[in-house]
């Protein structure tokens, strides 16, 4: 996966990505075993609550383990893939597939912030180092709670954009183009201009 010259969200994902690759000789280094933080008090009411932010945020990792892209679409704030366009946050989405199939969201804070509600959450997974993310939803205008933004989907829309930027380049290339990169980041800034913007 290219990740190359950028900021922010798209060092955590090269961090994920890079560790326990090749050592010496080739061979890849074993994955240190992390137990799952201790949840809080707060993380604990939320996810006996099937109707809070905390379970709706499992409920949507559930949909998108399956590919299961019109249930995974409603889960998320109209404005984002609006302007994203359906194509690249369903690409993004659909990316994230093999990720979500192999990897457990551990849910360990649960905090009221202005606007909605911050999910502070552990990625568990066999293969990877644990991993911490933050997902920040509202609550809708009709129905439940919706995602506005998150590091996971900053993390995978910005290498989805350079891959396919660098596809229409020079798909048979070792690496990234300055226009892929460019195309990666300028994605990642108006996912968190849409997002992050007050209303």
């Amino acid at each position: 996966m290219w990740i190359r010259g950028s900021r922010g969200a798209a060092g955590l994902l090269v961090a994920l990505t890079l560790a326990g690759c090749a050592g010496d000789g080739g061979s890849v280094a074993p994955v240190k075993r992390e137990q799952p933080s201790a949840k809080s008090a707060q993380a604990k009411a939320a996810l006996k609550d099937p109707h809070s932010a905390a379970s709706t945020l499992l409920e949507f990792w559930r949909y998108v383990a399956v590919g299961a892209l019109p249930a995974v679409f409603t889960f998320y704030n109209e404005d984002v893939i609006r302007a994203l366009g359906p194509a690249m946050f369903g690409g993004t989405m659909a990316s994230e597939q093999g990720t979500a199939l192999t990897t457990r969201l551990n849910i360990y804070d649960v905090k009221r912030i202005a606007g909605g509600t911050l999910v502070l959450v552990e990625t568990i997974s066999a293969d990877a180092p644990k991993g911490r993310h933050s997902f920040f939803l509202e609550a809708g205008r009709r129905d439940g709670w919706h995602i506005t933004y998150d590091t996971l989907t900053a993390a995978a829309l910005m290498a989805y954009a350079q891959q396919q930027e660098q596809q229409r380049i020079n798909p048979s290339a070792k690496v990234p183009s300055r226009r892929a990169i460019e195309a990666g980041e300028k994605a990642l800034m108006l996912f968190r201009q849409v997002a992050l913007a007050p209303d």
